[in-house]
């Protein structure tokens, strides 16, 4: 691209050898009403403004107080809701000992303890898990 010098609007002043451009451009600012016509104004309409509701008892800055505790709140008992902390301990130790096949057994469920480690061995990083019974829990 050409240095072309500036003129004071910011617009590049023709060069000579730039015909086609001068041309285009000739053609343009014909096109172009001169002076430019004004915008027309949209018609004023009368604003009508919404009722306001009828005050309560509480002031914004209470409501929005509440607001906030209620957030709060969510956000400190949502997890823990979700995450099975509010259950009962023992509903969960009953479930988690027994199996389906448990509840057939005519000696009462069973309880289970289990042990895990890892065995570094020349094929490879095992995992072990052992199992082992513990008897009746009657």
């Amino acid at each position: 691209m050409r240095d072309r010098p500036m003129t004071l609007l910011g617009q590049a002043s023709p060069q000579v050898g730039d015909e086609l451009d001068n041309l285009l451009r000739a053609f343009f600012q014909a096109e172009m009403p001169n002076p430019w016509p004004t915008a027309p104004e949209p018609p004023v309409k009368p604003m009508l403004l919404p009722a306001r509701p009828a005050a309560s008892g509480l002031s914004t800055l209470t409501r929005s107080r509440l607001a906030l505790a209620a957030s709060v709140a969510l956000l400190i008992s949502g997890p823990l809701f979700l995450s099975g902390k509010l259950q009962d301990p023992a509903d969960l130790s009953g479930r988690m000992n027994s199996t389906a096949a448990d509840h057939m057994d005519p000696h009462g469920p069973k309880n289970y303890r289990s042990t895990e480690s890892l065995n570094q061995e020349p094929d490879g990083t095992h995992i072990k898990i052992d199992i082992f019974e513990e008897g009746n829990s009657k």
